[in-house]
């Protein structure tokens, strides 16, 4: 019988690892996560633009982009444990008055007609995790809306990956794969 892929049981649980990672956010990780995501968007501006974090983890990203000026984020995760960290993470952090919300959802269970479409769609080293990755990028651009940007990365195997396994990935030349997708 085929794993239910929305389910949190078939994937692994990072949660716990985004909410020890969380306790440590500080200022200077701020400004890196939206520097980072600066770089990655180019020209194009967050300022009054709906933005979708699609495995949002810590909350690091969803938290960068409130501060680079989205008008409304919608985080998600299918860990709830992730889920929880971002809440603590954007209360803690966010800009007064910023809007967003955090829910517990997989990828594979995304509606435009619930959640709306968005400028931009964020996913930065999840789809891959899915256990379907061209059904989640699918699932995914198409909550993107015309004119907008769909930016994610994907990590690859590489020679290196057998000495470390586990590494995070800044540099989008180097040992990960990333795009900025815009649709028509």
């Amino acid at each position: 019988m085929p794993k239910d892929l929305t389910k949190l049981e078939s994937h692994f649980a990072f949660g716990h690892n985004w909410s020890d990672y969380a306790d440590k956010i500080l200022d200077d990780q701020i400004i890196e996560a939206k520097n980072a995501l600066h770089r990655l968007l180019g020209d194009e501006t967050l300022a009054g633009k709906r933005f979708l974090d699609i495995g949002c983890g810590s909350g690091l990203h969803s938290l960068a982009a409130l501060q680079l000026g989205a008008a409304e984020v919608v985080a998600m995760d299918l860990d709830p444990e992730s889920v929880n960290t971002t809440e603590r993470v954007l209360r803690r952090f966010a800009p007064a008055g910023a809007s967003y919300r955090v829910i517990q959802r997989s990828v594979f269970d995304l509606n435009i007609a619930d959640l709306g479409s968005f400028d931009v769609t964020y996913s930065w080293g999840v789809l891959h995790h899915t256990g379907n990755l061209y059904e989640a990028l699918a699932r995914a651009g198409a909550m993107t809306a015309p004119s907008g940007l769909f930016v994610f990365a994907l990590y690859r195997k590489t020679w290196f990956c057998r000495f470390s396994r586990s590494r995070r990935f800044d540099d989008v030349n180097g040992f990960s794969s990333a795009a900025a997708v815009p649709i028509e």
